[in-house]
């Protein structure tokens, strides 16, 4: 998952839709507050940031806040609950695509080959095919599984 989460960061600018959405940020409050410009915590009260002076107020300067547009649907908003990184990627990989297939084994991907239900969407039989040749020249890392995996996409995102 870690090496996925590293490929897709690495390839975020060629891959289909680049945006200006973020894929994932984990920030501490003082970060944030260091991005406003470091204003007097009480001067955020009565503007849109007025959440971040009640969780420094609560949590304190070291909270951790997350943020990933497309896992929550909610574009420029910070949170104190945890997002998982992976699962963020993930959903930002799926954005604006009908149908995603992710393996997170070269065996998964093996026996997904054998079920038919994985490919009944759009571009399907292309994406078969494609996983079938990836798998074909890949060797059992997981670096190579992730590089096949965003190449499958690409392959699957381009005919979507």
């Amino acid at each position: 998952m870690e090496s996925f989460v590293a490929q897709v960061q690495l390839e975020r600018k060629t891959i289909c839709h680049v945006t200006d959405r973020v894929m994932f940020e984990r920030i501490t409050a003082k970060e944030l507050l260091g991005r406003l410009g470091n204003p007097a915590p009480s001067e955020l009260i009565g503007t849109e940031q007025e959440w971040l002076y009640d969780v420094l107020m609560d949590q304190g300067m070291h909270a951790k806040l997350y943020r990933a547009d497309a896992y929550t649907k909610d574009d420029g908003t910070y949170s104190i609950e945890p997002i998982n990184e992976y699962e963020a990627t993930l959903s930002w990989l799926s954005e604006g695509l009908d149908t995603i297939l992710v393996f997170e084994s070269i065996e998964e991907a093996r026996a997904a080959l054998y079920d038919m239900r994985n490919w009944l969407f759009s571009g399907g039989m292309e994406g078969l095919t494609g996983l079938a040749d990836l798998l074909e020249a890949t060797p059992s890392s997981g670096t190579a599984l992730g590089k096949a995996v965003l190449q499958q996409f690409q392959l699957c995102a381009a005919r979507t």
